[in-house]
């Protein structure tokens, strides 16, 4: 499985944190079959054929519009709960990025960039308005509350001031991580990782272990399949 490119601005920053994450996974005890590789790789792997065949919907849709549907002919669209699941995940994914830029403070090679402002206002913004009007879970309308409360402290010329750096490490990333349990009910980054990438991270990592790569080596593969 490939991430077609949704995580490639991820590589950098997740590269290092998943091989790592993976290593100190395969330490422990799995005695608990729940926790077996395998059982995760399962339970995501249903989890995403049924997230595929949600994404392949709207496709059907487009094509119903060019030519007439035959009376026999039915669409499985997704519902409403469907929708809404799918939604949560990609702002949860939305957060998880905004969180890593927030940990570096704003900045890119120590330069103010614009990506704290990109994240909020192309990103969580839209997405949180859908999931406001689609459910009554006040989650959406606090991110949206946050989102316009602290978007001028996010601006390159705010951050190259200083002002707020220890705002956005420490305060700002708790908050987000915050939104994301509230999302998904875990703070747990498999949700918005796809199964793929994890996979990968754990051969990555065995390999490791037995002497086959170096750590360096592990985190550049891995960064690779995340720009993948």
């Amino acid at each position: 499985m490939t991430t077609n490119g949704a995580l490639g601005p991820l590589a950098n920053h997740v590269g290092v944190r998943l091989v790592d994450w993976a290593l100190s996974w395969l330490s422990k005890p799995r005695s608990d079959p729940q926790q077996s590789a395998d059982a995760i790789y399962e339970r995501e792997m249903a989890r995403l054929t049924q997230l595929e065949r949600i994404a392949a919907s709207p496709q059907a849709a487009h094509v119903t519009l060019l030519a007439p549907m035959s009376e026999e002919a039915t669409l499985d669209l997704p519902t409403t709960a469907e929708t809404i699941e799918v939604l949560k995940k990609r702002l949860a994914s939305e957060l998880y990025q905004l969180q890593h830029d927030l940990l570096d403070g704003g900045r890119i090679a120590g330069k103010p960039c614009d990506c704290l402002v990109k994240h909020t206002e192309l990103g969580l913004l839209p997405m949180a308005k859908e999931l406001a009007g689609m459910t009554n879970e006040p989650v959406g309308h606090d991110i949206i509350a946050w989102a316009h409360q602290n978007l001028p402290r996010m601006t390159p010329q705010v951050i190259a001031g200083g002002e707020w750096d220890e705002w956005y490490r420490k305060e700002a990333v708790l908050q987000v991580r915050e939104f994301r349990k509230r999302l998904l009910g875990t703070e747990s980054a498999s949700e918005v990782v796809p199964t793929g990438v994890w996979r990968k991270a754990n051969d990555l990592a065995a390999r490791i272990q037995t002497g086959e790569m170096t750590r360096e080596q592990a985190v550049a593969a891995l960064k690779e399949e995340l720009k993948a």
